[in-house]
């Protein structure tokens, strides 16, 4: 996988399927963390580091939207 943010969203190659995807800021944010986290981590702590930096309007809703979405893209699994 390949990632590069332009202009506030997140351009993101998937070398398995050879399909560019275009997230927002948000499901980038998500899709770093999950990505580059060592130990999985729940929606509680993926929450909690999104008020810590800033996206106080990522709520629970939102959160499993974004989620759903890179797990439709496979970018993420789904645990």
């Amino acid at each position: 996988i390949i990632v590069r943010v332009l202009d506030g969203e997140w351009l993101v190659f998937h070398g398995g399927s050879g399909d560019t995807h275009r997230l927002s800021l948000e499901a980038g944010f998500v899709f770093g963390m999950l990505r580059n986290g060592k130990t999985p981590m729940t929606t509680d702590m993926l929450l909690g580091q999104a008020g810590q930096r800033g996206f106080s309007g990522l709520d629970s809703q939102s959160l499993d939207d974004v989620l759903q979405g890179l797990w439709a893209l496979s970018l993420v699994k789904n645990s």
